[in-house]
C-alpha cells in the first residue's frame, strides 16, 4: 500500500491488529452487516480494501475500487460523509460484494489523508445521526493510526475491564468517548471487546 509516505504505510501495517479491532468494534456499534476500511493508493488511483468485518460470504477480499468509482469514490472525492437511506439497488453496485445482499442503507466517511471508512446495513433503512458520528469518530482514530504507532510493546495477558471502568467514569462528551475508544484500542483486541461489553 502506498500512502502519503512510506512511514505512514509502515505504521498502518504495524497497527493492523488494532485497525482490525477498531473496524470490528465499529461494525458491532452501528449494527453493520459490513464495516470496511479502504486505503487510497495514489500510484494506482484506487481504494484498496485494507480491513473489514462482515457477516457476508460474498464480500470480495482485498478488492480494488477506482477512486472515482461508486459511492466509495464519491466519499473519497468529495471529502464528506455520504449517507444513503433506502438503498434500493443491487449490492454489487457497492463494488465489494460479488452477489446481491439486500443492503438497506449505506454510510461512508473519508479517513483524512488515508482513505474511506464505510458501513452498510441489512437491518435498518437508514443510519442514525449517532451512528454517523460514531463512524466519523472511528475515521479520526484510523487516520491517527497512519501517523502514530499505537501497538503496545507487549500484548496484555488477559482482558482489562478495569481499564474500561476507569475510563468509563471520564466519559462526559463524544470527545471523551473517542478518547476512551482510543485508549481501549491501545490495550489490545481482547481488552477492546471487554471494554465494549461494558458500554452495551
Amino acid at each position: 500500500l502506498i500512502l502519503n509516505s512510506m512511514e505512514a504505510a509502515d505504521l498502518l501495517e504495524r497497527n493492523k491488529p488494532v485497525v482490525d479491532a477498531a473496524v470490528e468494534l465499529l461494525a458491532d456499534a452501528v449494527n453493520a452487516y459490513t464495516a470496511a476500511f479502504f486505503v487510497f493508493d495514489p500510484a494506482r488511483g484506487t481504494l484498496e480494501l485494507f480491513s473489514w468485518h462482515t457477516l457476508s460470504k460474498n464480500l470480495i477480499p482485498r478488492c480494488s475500487i477506482g477512486a472515482g468509482e461508486g459511492v466509495e469514490g464519491l466519499v473519497h472525492k468529495s471529502g464528506e460523509t455520504v449517507s444513503i437511506a433506502n438503498f434500493a439497488r443491487d449490492a454489487r453496485a457497492l463494488r465489494y460484494y460479488s452477489a446481491d445482499e439486500d443492503i438497506k442503507a449505506f454510510l461512508g466517511t473519508p479517513v483524512r489523508g488515508v482513505g474511506v471508512l464505510i458501513a452498510d446495513s441489512k437491518r435498518s433503512y437508514s443510519f442514525t445521526d449517532r451512528e454517523r458520528k460514531m463512524l466519523e469518530g472511528f475515521s479520526g482514530l484510523l487516520a491517527r493510526m497512519a501517523a502514530v504507532d499505537v501497538m503496545p510493546q507487549e500484548a496484555p495477558a488477559k482482558p482489562r475491564p478495569d481499564l474500561a471502568r476507569s475510563l468509563l467514569k471520564k466519559m462526559e462528551s463524544s470527545a471523551g468517548g473517542l478518547r476512551f475508544v482510543a485508549l481501549a484500542l491501545q490495550a489490545g483486541k481482547e481488552a477492546l471487546k471487554a471494554s465494549y461489553a461494558l458500554l452495551a
